[in-house]
């Protein structure tokens, strides 16, 4: 190989090896981590000390949230939760939405926004759905509904209230039914329970409350 040859050679590899190093740095630089698995959850401007609105990771296990679902000899559903101590049965028809019962979502003023939903699916567009909450008040907040019924009533040796109010709109009118009960193993904290819009149904939610037995919370 003559002078001229050998300086094409060095001149072609030190080309490519330049190459080679731009290609690796450009593939460092704009190379990305994986995102790690983590649930971040939005903390409320009223609730953060630097008067900011900001996500962080949330340390919480929802398992620690989640009801047990069972059934009975009779084919009913059955919903522990050991968490809050209480037990009830529901319609073997209705299918669960929601199994976070006081699982803390945001800054409603609830002590927790996670509820323990179900609805029947034959019925549409939420019809005769049921949800459980944790409230914080023995009643519900005052949307400025029509009362059509709201009274004492005792659910399971706790006195609580029963409520039927109608919400109307320019769109269409709502029927809540409710009921709001001191939970026996939790002070000062109480489980609202509603039904949405689905009247001729309410004694669904009336054989539910019945079946409400209270169990000891478990201490960690």
């Amino acid at each position: 190989m003559n002078l001229q040859n050998k300086k094409s050679s060095t001149i072609f590899f030190s080309i490519v090896l330049l190459l080679v190093v731009v290609s690796l740095g450009t593939f460092l630089f704009f190379r990305k981590e994986a995102p790690t698995d983590i649930s971040y959850t939005e903390i409320p401007c009223s609730k953060n000390p630097m008067g900011k609105c900001e996500k962080a990771p949330l340390p919480i296990d929802t398992n620690e949230y989640a009801g047990i679902i069972s059934i009975s000899i009779d084919g009913q559903n059955i919903y522990t939760n050991k968490k809050y101590g209480f037990q009830l049965m529901y319609p073997k028809e209705f299918d669960v939405r929601e199994n976070n019962l006081g699982y803390p979502l945001g800054d409603s003023g609830y002590q927790g926004d996670g509820e323990f939903g179900i609805l029947d699916p034959s019925k549409g567009a939420g019809l005769g759905s049921i949800t459980m909450s944790i409230l914080p008040l023995n009643d519900l907040p005052d949307l400025g509904g029509k009362i059509i019924m709201k009274k004492q009533i005792v659910v399971a040796g706790q006195t609580s209230i029963v409520s039927d109010v109608e919400y109307h709109s320019s769109i269409h009118t709502d029927r809540l039914f409710s009921y709001v009960i001191p939970l026996q193993a939790v002070d000062g904290q109480y489980l609202g329970i509603i039904m949405y819009d689905d009247p001729s149904n309410f004694h669904v939610l009336d054989k539910i409350v019945k079946s409400i037995t209270w169990l000891p919370v478990e201490k960690k």
